[in-house]
Protein backbone atom coordinates (compact mmCIF):
# COMPACT_ATOMS: atom_id res chain seq x y z
CA UNK A 1 0.00 0.00 0.00
CA UNK A 2 2.90 2.69 0.93
CA UNK A 3 4.64 2.10 -2.40
CA UNK A 4 1.33 2.70 -4.35
CA UNK A 5 0.76 6.07 -2.72
CA UNK A 6 4.20 6.72 -3.16
CA UNK A 7 4.11 5.99 -6.61
CA UNK A 8 0.91 7.24 -7.43
CA UNK A 9 2.46 10.93 -6.04
CA UNK A 10 5.31 10.62 -7.86
CA UNK A 11 3.17 10.50 -11.13
CA UNK A 12 0.83 13.10 -9.98
CA UNK A 13 3.30 15.58 -9.60
CA UNK A 14 3.93 16.60 -13.29
CA UNK A 15 0.43 17.57 -13.77
CA UNK A 16 0.35 18.85 -10.19
CA UNK A 17 3.02 21.37 -11.57
CA UNK A 18 1.36 22.04 -14.55
CA UNK A 19 -2.02 22.48 -12.71
CA UNK A 20 -0.30 25.80 -10.62
CA UNK A 21 1.20 27.15 -13.87
CA UNK A 22 -2.20 26.78 -15.32
CA UNK A 23 -3.53 28.22 -12.54
CA UNK A 24 -1.53 31.91 -12.29
CA UNK A 25 -1.87 31.85 -16.23
CA UNK A 26 -5.74 31.92 -15.57
CA UNK A 27 -5.60 34.02 -12.87
CA UNK A 28 -4.02 37.23 -14.63
CA UNK A 29 -5.90 36.24 -17.67
CA UNK A 30 -4.08 34.49 -19.98
CA UNK A 31 -5.55 31.72 -22.25
CA UNK A 32 -2.72 29.19 -21.86
CA UNK A 33 -3.14 25.69 -23.87
CA UNK A 34 0.49 24.72 -23.88
CA UNK A 35 1.10 23.78 -20.83
CA UNK A 36 1.45 20.39 -21.55
CA UNK A 37 3.79 21.20 -24.52
CA UNK A 38 5.77 23.70 -22.07
CA UNK A 39 6.26 20.91 -19.62
CA UNK A 40 7.39 17.99 -22.09
CA UNK A 41 10.37 20.93 -23.66
CA UNK A 42 11.08 22.09 -20.13
CA UNK A 43 11.39 18.41 -18.95
CA UNK A 44 13.76 17.55 -22.39
CA UNK A 45 16.11 20.18 -21.64
CA UNK A 46 16.01 19.57 -17.67
CA UNK A 47 16.53 15.22 -18.56
CA UNK A 48 19.47 16.85 -21.19
CA UNK A 49 21.32 18.37 -18.81
CA UNK A 50 21.35 15.66 -16.24
CA UNK A 51 22.49 12.95 -18.43
CA UNK A 52 25.46 15.62 -19.47
CA UNK A 53 26.53 16.59 -16.37
CA UNK A 54 25.80 13.21 -14.15
CA UNK A 55 29.43 11.98 -15.02
CA UNK A 56 30.59 14.94 -12.96
CA UNK A 57 28.82 13.62 -9.72
CA UNK A 58 28.69 10.96 -7.32
CA UNK A 59 25.75 8.23 -8.19
CA UNK A 60 24.02 9.04 -5.29
CA UNK A 61 24.22 12.99 -5.53
CA UNK A 62 20.73 15.03 -5.74
CA UNK A 63 22.72 18.29 -7.21
CA UNK A 64 22.09 16.96 -11.07
CA UNK A 65 18.48 16.72 -10.47
CA UNK A 66 18.26 20.25 -8.81
CA UNK A 67 20.30 21.45 -11.60
CA UNK A 68 18.36 20.05 -14.32
CA UNK A 69 14.82 21.17 -11.99
CA UNK A 70 16.23 24.86 -12.70
CA UNK A 71 16.93 24.34 -16.09
CA UNK A 72 13.53 22.56 -17.29
CA UNK A 73 11.75 26.01 -16.06
CA UNK A 74 14.43 27.77 -18.23
CA UNK A 75 13.30 25.44 -21.00
CA UNK A 76 9.60 25.46 -20.55
CA UNK A 77 10.05 29.40 -20.58
CA UNK A 78 11.34 29.50 -23.93
CA UNK A 79 8.01 28.10 -25.86
CA UNK A 80 6.56 30.85 -22.65
CA UNK A 81 7.90 33.73 -24.18
CA UNK A 82 7.33 32.94 -27.61
CA UNK A 83 3.25 32.36 -26.71
CA UNK A 84 3.90 35.89 -25.65
CA UNK A 85 5.37 37.71 -28.21
CA UNK A 86 3.23 35.82 -30.68
CA UNK A 87 -0.16 37.25 -28.76
CA UNK A 88 1.31 40.75 -27.18
CA UNK A 89 3.77 41.80 -29.98
CA UNK A 90 1.37 40.63 -32.91
CA UNK A 91 -1.72 40.05 -31.24
CA UNK A 92 -2.17 36.69 -32.07
CA UNK A 93 -5.04 34.87 -30.94
CA UNK A 94 -4.58 33.40 -27.39
CA UNK A 95 -6.18 30.20 -28.30
CA UNK A 96 -4.65 29.69 -31.96
CA UNK A 97 -1.59 30.63 -30.06
CA UNK A 98 -1.46 27.86 -27.89
CA UNK A 99 -2.23 25.10 -29.52
CA UNK A 100 0.33 26.48 -32.01
CA UNK A 101 2.99 26.35 -29.49
CA UNK A 102 1.62 23.19 -27.24
CA UNK A 103 2.59 20.86 -30.99
CA UNK A 104 5.25 22.73 -31.52
CA UNK A 105 7.04 21.97 -28.24
CA UNK A 106 5.56 18.51 -28.19
CA UNK A 107 7.49 17.91 -31.64
CA UNK A 108 10.27 19.44 -31.05
CA UNK A 109 10.84 17.68 -27.80
CA UNK A 110 10.10 14.23 -29.47
CA UNK A 111 12.86 15.25 -32.63
CA UNK A 112 15.63 16.71 -30.36
CA UNK A 113 15.11 13.70 -28.05
CA UNK A 114 15.89 11.11 -31.12
CA UNK A 115 18.74 13.42 -32.16
CA UNK A 116 20.80 14.00 -29.58
CA UNK A 117 20.52 10.23 -28.57
CA UNK A 118 21.82 9.22 -31.92
CA UNK A 119 24.27 12.04 -32.21
CA UNK A 120 25.90 12.60 -28.65
CA UNK A 121 25.24 9.14 -27.13
CA UNK A 122 25.15 7.12 -29.97
CA UNK A 123 21.71 5.47 -28.92
CA UNK A 124 18.83 4.82 -31.21
CA UNK A 125 15.83 5.72 -28.25
CA UNK A 126 13.39 8.46 -28.38
CA UNK A 127 14.18 8.68 -23.99
CA UNK A 128 17.03 9.84 -22.03
CA UNK A 129 18.01 7.16 -19.31
CA UNK A 130 18.60 8.55 -16.34
CA UNK A 131 19.31 7.78 -12.62
CA UNK A 132 16.64 7.77 -9.85
CA UNK A 133 17.48 9.45 -7.02
CA UNK A 134 17.84 8.05 -3.50
CA UNK A 135 14.38 7.99 -1.39
CA UNK A 136 14.48 9.78 2.00
CA UNK A 137 11.61 8.91 4.74
CA UNK A 138 10.78 11.74 7.14
CA UNK A 139 11.51 10.69 10.70
CA UNK A 140 8.36 10.85 13.57
CA UNK A 141 5.70 11.65 10.37
CA UNK A 142 6.28 8.51 8.89
CA UNK A 143 5.40 6.21 11.55
CA UNK A 144 1.81 7.74 11.80
CA UNK A 145 -0.40 5.53 10.73
CA UNK A 146 -1.74 5.77 6.96
CA UNK A 147 -0.94 9.39 6.55
CA UNK A 148 2.91 8.12 7.42
CA UNK A 149 2.81 6.51 3.85
CA UNK A 150 3.23 9.87 2.22
CA UNK A 151 6.51 10.71 3.82
CA UNK A 152 7.96 7.12 3.62
CA UNK A 153 10.63 6.65 0.59
CA UNK A 154 9.85 10.32 -0.76
CA UNK A 155 12.02 11.20 -3.75
CA UNK A 156 14.11 14.85 -2.87
CA UNK A 157 11.68 16.59 -5.45
CA UNK A 158 8.31 15.64 -3.82
CA UNK A 159 8.97 17.74 -1.18
CA UNK A 160 10.62 20.56 -3.26
CA UNK A 161 7.32 20.67 -5.28
CA UNK A 162 5.25 20.78 -1.83
CA UNK A 163 7.13 23.60 -0.93
CA UNK A 164 6.84 25.32 -4.67
CA UNK A 165 2.38 24.62 -4.22
CA UNK A 166 2.75 26.54 -0.36
CA UNK A 167 4.66 29.26 -1.57
CA UNK A 168 2.65 29.44 -5.27
CA UNK A 169 -0.50 29.87 -3.15
CA UNK A 170 0.83 32.10 -0.35
CA UNK A 171 2.22 34.65 -3.52
CA UNK A 172 -1.12 34.10 -5.03
CA UNK A 173 -3.73 35.04 -2.13
CA UNK A 174 -1.41 36.49 0.63
CA UNK A 175 0.74 39.04 -1.69
CA UNK A 176 0.20 42.26 -2.72
CA UNK A 177 1.45 40.70 -6.06
CA UNK A 178 -0.94 38.33 -6.13
CA UNK A 179 -3.86 40.84 -5.46
CA UNK A 180 -3.08 42.61 -8.65
CA UNK A 181 -2.21 39.45 -10.32
CA UNK A 182 -5.95 38.44 -9.42
CA UNK A 183 -7.34 41.65 -10.05
CA UNK A 184 -6.03 41.72 -13.53
CA UNK A 185 -7.52 38.43 -14.75
CA UNK A 186 -10.65 37.33 -15.52
CA UNK A 187 -14.07 38.74 -13.61
CA UNK A 188 -15.88 36.31 -11.46
CA UNK A 189 -19.20 38.15 -12.54
CA UNK A 190 -21.17 36.85 -14.96
CA UNK A 191 -22.09 40.26 -16.86
CA UNK A 192 -19.80 43.45 -17.84
CA UNK A 193 -20.86 46.40 -16.60
CA UNK A 194 -19.13 48.91 -18.58
CA UNK A 195 -17.80 51.12 -16.18
CA UNK A 196 -21.19 51.65 -13.81
CA UNK A 197 -21.39 48.20 -12.05
CA UNK A 198 -17.60 48.66 -11.47
CA UNK A 199 -17.85 52.23 -10.11
CA UNK A 200 -19.30 49.95 -6.81
CA UNK A 201 -15.87 48.10 -7.05
CA UNK A 202 -13.77 51.48 -7.24
CA UNK A 203 -15.78 52.92 -4.02
CA UNK A 204 -14.46 49.66 -1.81
CA UNK A 205 -11.24 49.68 -2.90
CA UNK A 206 -10.71 53.23 -1.88
CA UNK A 207 -12.30 51.98 1.39
CA UNK A 208 -9.68 49.56 1.13
CA UNK A 209 -6.52 51.53 1.06
CA UNK A 210 -8.40 54.20 3.37
CA UNK A 211 -8.10 51.27 5.89
CA UNK A 212 -4.62 50.63 5.05
CA UNK A 213 -3.68 54.46 5.44
CA UNK A 214 -6.20 56.96 6.55
CA UNK A 215 -3.81 60.03 5.30
CA UNK A 216 -3.17 58.10 2.05
CA UNK A 217 -3.93 60.87 -1.41
CA UNK A 218 -6.10 58.91 -4.02
CA UNK A 219 -5.97 59.40 -7.78
CA UNK A 220 -8.64 58.06 -9.79
CA UNK A 221 -7.30 57.48 -13.29
CA UNK A 222 -8.72 55.14 -15.89
CA UNK A 223 -8.36 54.93 -19.73
CA UNK A 224 -11.25 54.14 -22.20
CA UNK A 225 -14.04 51.40 -20.19
CA UNK A 226 -11.40 52.58 -16.86
CA UNK A 227 -12.31 55.77 -17.71
CA UNK A 228 -15.64 55.79 -17.86
CA UNK A 229 -15.50 53.94 -14.54
CA UNK A 230 -13.38 56.66 -13.17
CA UNK A 231 -15.98 59.71 -14.06
CA UNK A 232 -18.92 56.76 -13.22
CA UNK A 233 -17.33 56.55 -9.70
CA UNK A 234 -16.61 60.75 -9.76
CA UNK A 235 -20.30 61.42 -9.09
CA UNK A 236 -20.61 59.14 -6.31
CA UNK A 237 -20.27 60.38 -2.29
CA UNK A 238 -15.92 59.71 -2.24
CA UNK A 239 -14.22 60.13 0.93
CA UNK A 240 -12.10 63.61 1.31
CA UNK A 241 -8.73 61.41 0.56
CA UNK A 242 -9.84 61.26 -3.20
CA UNK A 243 -8.11 64.40 -4.33
CA UNK A 244 -8.39 64.19 -8.54
CA UNK A 245 -9.90 62.34 -11.46
CA UNK A 246 -7.83 61.95 -14.81
CA UNK A 247 -10.26 60.45 -17.77
CA UNK A 248 -8.65 58.82 -20.89
CA UNK A 249 -10.95 58.61 -23.78
CA UNK A 250 -13.88 57.61 -21.74
CA UNK A 251 -17.28 57.24 -23.26
CA UNK A 252 -20.21 60.04 -22.45
CA UNK A 253 -22.83 56.83 -21.97
CA UNK A 254 -22.97 53.05 -22.68
CA UNK A 255 -26.17 53.92 -24.76
CA UNK A 256 -23.93 56.72 -26.52
CA UNK A 257 -21.36 54.57 -27.59
CA UNK A 258 -23.23 51.48 -28.68
CA UNK A 259 -25.08 53.82 -30.66
CA UNK A 260 -21.92 55.31 -31.92
CA UNK A 261 -20.40 51.37 -32.96
CA UNK A 262 -24.10 50.43 -34.58
CA UNK A 263 -23.51 53.61 -36.76
CA UNK A 264 -19.98 53.32 -37.50
CA UNK A 265 -19.72 49.90 -37.80
CA UNK A 266 -22.75 48.69 -38.82
CA UNK A 267 -24.96 51.24 -40.58
CA UNK A 268 -27.36 50.25 -38.40
CA UNK A 269 -30.05 52.05 -36.80
CA UNK A 270 -31.28 52.57 -32.44
CA UNK A 271 -33.87 50.74 -32.69
CA UNK A 272 -35.11 47.86 -32.08
CA UNK A 273 -31.44 46.52 -31.25
CA UNK A 274 -30.20 48.97 -28.62
CA UNK A 275 -34.03 49.37 -26.71
CA UNK A 276 -33.87 45.38 -27.00
CA UNK A 277 -30.48 44.62 -25.77
CA UNK A 278 -30.79 48.20 -23.15
CA UNK A 279 -34.20 45.78 -21.25
CA UNK A 280 -32.40 42.59 -21.45
CA UNK A 281 -29.24 44.45 -19.52
CA UNK A 282 -31.72 46.06 -17.06
CA UNK A 283 -32.98 42.36 -16.76
CA UNK A 284 -30.16 40.24 -16.37
CA UNK A 285 -27.28 42.52 -15.00
CA UNK A 286 -29.35 45.30 -13.26
CA UNK A 287 -28.90 48.15 -15.34
CA UNK A 288 -29.73 50.14 -18.09
CA UNK A 289 -27.51 51.74 -20.80
CA UNK A 290 -28.84 55.31 -20.61
CA UNK A 291 -28.61 54.82 -16.70
CA UNK A 292 -25.01 53.85 -17.08
CA UNK A 293 -23.96 57.80 -17.92
CA UNK A 294 -20.74 59.19 -17.40
CA UNK A 295 -21.69 62.46 -18.77
CA UNK A 296 -24.54 62.76 -15.86
CA UNK A 297 -22.02 61.50 -13.25
CA UNK A 298 -19.28 64.13 -14.41
CA UNK A 299 -22.05 66.60 -13.75
CA UNK A 300 -22.67 65.32 -10.12
CA UNK A 301 -18.68 65.66 -9.23
CA UNK A 302 -17.59 68.38 -7.39
CA UNK A 303 -13.58 67.68 -7.38
CA UNK A 304 -11.58 68.12 -10.01
CA UNK A 305 -11.49 66.21 -13.40
CA UNK A 306 -8.77 65.88 -16.40
CA UNK A 307 -10.10 64.95 -19.46
CA UNK A 308 -7.53 63.69 -22.61
CA UNK A 309 -9.09 62.38 -25.48
CA UNK A 310 -6.87 61.44 -29.18
CA UNK A 311 -7.88 63.65 -31.89
CA UNK A 312 -8.00 59.99 -33.93
CA UNK A 313 -10.02 57.80 -31.67
CA UNK A 314 -12.08 56.17 -34.07
CA UNK A 315 -13.66 54.02 -31.73
CA UNK A 316 -15.14 56.13 -29.12
CA UNK A 317 -15.81 59.61 -30.71
CA UNK A 318 -13.22 62.35 -29.83
CA UNK A 319 -16.04 64.89 -29.90
CA UNK A 320 -17.16 63.02 -26.53
CA UNK A 321 -14.60 64.66 -24.45
CA UNK A 322 -16.03 68.18 -25.78
CA UNK A 323 -19.63 67.37 -24.53
CA UNK A 324 -18.44 66.12 -20.98
CA UNK A 325 -15.28 68.66 -20.35
CA UNK A 326 -18.28 71.23 -21.46
CA UNK A 327 -20.40 69.58 -18.13
CA UNK A 328 -17.87 70.14 -15.98
CA UNK A 329 -15.36 72.73 -17.52
CA UNK A 330 -11.50 72.15 -15.63
CA UNK A 331 -8.62 71.35 -17.55
CA UNK A 332 -8.55 69.08 -21.06
CA UNK A 333 -5.31 67.82 -23.14
CA UNK A 334 -6.26 66.59 -27.02
CA UNK A 335 -3.77 64.38 -28.17
CA UNK A 336 -3.10 65.04 -31.53
CA UNK A 337 -2.73 62.19 -34.05
CA UNK A 338 -3.76 59.66 -30.99
CA UNK A 339 -5.77 57.13 -31.67
CA UNK A 340 -7.87 55.00 -28.88
CA UNK A 341 -5.90 54.34 -25.81
CA UNK A 342 -2.46 56.01 -27.53
CA UNK A 343 -2.49 59.41 -25.73
CA UNK A 344 0.37 58.52 -23.44
CA UNK A 345 2.44 56.78 -26.55
CA UNK A 346 2.05 59.64 -28.55
CA UNK A 347 2.11 62.68 -25.89
CA UNK A 348 5.12 60.70 -24.58
CA UNK A 349 6.46 62.60 -21.41
CA UNK A 350 3.88 65.50 -22.36
CA UNK A 351 0.99 63.03 -21.43
CA UNK A 352 3.05 62.44 -17.84
CA UNK A 353 3.80 66.13 -17.27
CA UNK A 354 0.34 67.27 -17.73
CA UNK A 355 -1.16 64.53 -15.46
CA UNK A 356 1.89 64.98 -12.39
CA UNK A 357 1.02 68.66 -12.63
CA UNK A 358 -2.41 68.51 -12.61
CA UNK A 359 -2.56 66.60 -9.89
CA UNK A 360 0.49 68.62 -8.09
CA UNK A 361 -2.28 71.31 -7.77
CA UNK A 362 -4.64 69.41 -5.50
CA UNK A 363 -2.07 66.92 -3.97
CA UNK A 364 -0.01 67.71 -0.49
CA UNK A 365 2.35 64.62 -1.50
Amino acid sequence: MDIVIIDGLSFALPLFIMAIGGIYCEKSGVTMLAVEGLQGFGAFIGAFVAVAIAGNFSGDSPVPFYIAMIMAAVGGSIFALIHALLCLKFKANQVISGVVVNILAMALTAYLTKLLNRVVFGATSDKFVLTVSSRITIPGISKIPVLGAVFTNLYPFELVIVVVAFIAWFVMYKTRFGMHLRACGDSEGDYVGMGWLDRKDVLQWIDWVLAQDSEAEIVLHGVSMGAATTMMTAGEDTPEQVKVFVEDCGYTSVWDIFSSELKLRFGLPEFPILYTASATARAKAGYGFKEASALQQVQNCEKPMLFIHGTADDFIPYEMMGTLYNAKPGTNKAAEGAGHGEAMDVLGDTYWNTVFDFEGQYMAG
